[in-house]
C-alpha cells in the first residue's frame, strides 16, 4: 500500500475531499510548522 493511503487514512481524508479542493481552491487552516500540511 502506497503511504499516501496511510496518511490520508490518519487524517480521515478521503479523495473526494482533494478534488473538492483543488476544484474550488479553499483551504481552511495551513499548519505553519510544515508548509505541506493543510486542512481541506
Amino acid at each position: 500500500m502506497p503511504h499516501f493511503f496511510e496518511e490520508m487514512a490518519a487524517d480521515d481524508l478521503e479523495f473526494a475531499d482533494i478534488i473538492r479542493t483543488i476544484e474550488t481552491g479553499r483551504i481552511r487552516r495551513k499548519f505553519t510548522r510544515d508548509p505541506k500540511r493543510y486542512t481541506l
